[in-house]
């Protein structure tokens, strides 16, 4: 007489004994507005166009809205477009500038926020140029529509995935091997700076 739950974002991805003796639940995405509402009860501090920013970037989740709320994840996210605004032709002085940031001894919380950052808005930008519509869910930030259709035009839907297959590799291998996360960071750049100039 026991209830048990088992959350899964894969559901697929479970062994078909388990998924043939449960009942499936399907939970949808918290709506932008009821992420922003309940991020400004539990971060009373954010201003309202920064609850909104973070509940769009954390696609209908709290916790993750909450978590890029403490990790400085809009600024973070910002200074990311920056930089890839500037490509092909990279802001050398800025991306080592941010890299610093990211590969400090306290910065742990910053380097995952970015790369998790980075990764998830490349898939967008595929996703985007693949559908041939707009980024889902519309900007974060002001200008990201324009930065996603420069380097769509620059490199097409299959090379941009491939940047995204090679960033995510370096992120693991870096954790597996403790690499310096600064030639992470510097290293996804370089990949980016490759498919913008083909």
């Amino acid at each position: 007489r026991t209830l048990m739950l088992l959350v899964s974002h894969a559901p697929g991805r479970l062994p078909a004994t388990i998924r043939s003796r449960c009942r499936g639940l399907g939970l949808e995405r918290l709506a932008e507005d009821a992420v922003s509402g309940l991020l400004t009860r539990f971060v009373p501090e954010l201003a309202d166009d920064e609850a909104a920013s973070l509940a769009r970037l954390s696609e209908g989740s709290i916790g993750r809205a909450i978590g890029l709320a403490e990790a400085e994840g809009l600024a973070l996210y910002r200074s990311l477009l920056e930089l890839m605004q500037t490509l092909p032709g990279t802001d050398v002085v800025a991306l080592h500038a941010f890299a610093d940031r990211l590969a400090g001894r306290d910065a742990e919380s910053a380097y995952r926020t970015a790369t998790a950052l980075l990764t998830w808005w490349i898939a967008r930008m595929v996703g985007a140029g693949a559908r041939g519509a707009a980024l889902s869910g519309g900007e974060v930030v002001p200008g990201e529509q324009g930065c996603a259709e420069r380097l769509l035009g620059l490199a097409g839907v299959e090379q941009w995935m491939e940047v995204w297959e090679k960033i995510t590799r370096l992120i693991a291998q870096a954790d597996g091997i403790n690499l310096d996360r600064k030639q992470v960071v510097l290293g996804a750049f370089h990949a980016m700076e490759r498919a913008a100039r083909a």
